[in-house]
């Protein structure tokens, strides 16, 4: 059985992409604004627009061509906050980083980064506390090798 840590080792990962997205990280989560109505699932307009303005944020960075094969994710969620106390530390409350990263890796098929995110194989998220005006989200993509 390989742990963990060692279905890595030795692997190579090669960078894609490397950007930013400026401002306060999106709190609106994957699972939001989907409500049932007359036995039909829908989802929130509020919810719809939030996802097409990220999408739109995302575009710029996207590949040419959706990247083919397993995808190594690393996206940081760095959200603002006043309190110089909490300032580089761990962001412990809401929203959860697997929800955060559902939207995100859902907005970023539709942007065309890959074919489907059920290519990224490895996913590294952190939520931190920034000074207000250095809030933002970091998304790293790496190609690994197939086998």
């Amino acid at each position: 059985h390989y742990l963990a840590g060692n279905q890595l080792k030795g692997r190579r990962l090669s960078m894609i992409l490397d950007f930013y997205i400026p401002g306060e990280p999106e709190r609106t989560t994957a699972q939001e604004g989907h409500r049932l109505s007359k036995g039909h699932y829908y989802t929130d307009p509020k919810i719809k627009a939030v996802r097409q303005g990220l999408i739109e944020e995302l575009k710029p960075n996207a590949p040419e061509t959706p990247i083919m094969g397993p995808v190594h994710l690393r996206i940081d969620f760095f959200f603002g906050t006043a309190d110089v106390k909490k300032q580089g530390c761990w962001k412990v409350t809401r929203p959860d980083t697997d929800n955060l990263i559902k939207l995100m890796k859902d907005c970023m098929t539709e942007a065309g980064f890959w074919k489907d995110d059920s290519q990224v194989c490895v996913e590294v998220v952190s939520k931190t506390w920034v000074p207000e005006d250095e809030a933002c989200t970091r998304i790293q993509l790496y190609q690994m090798q197939t086998h």
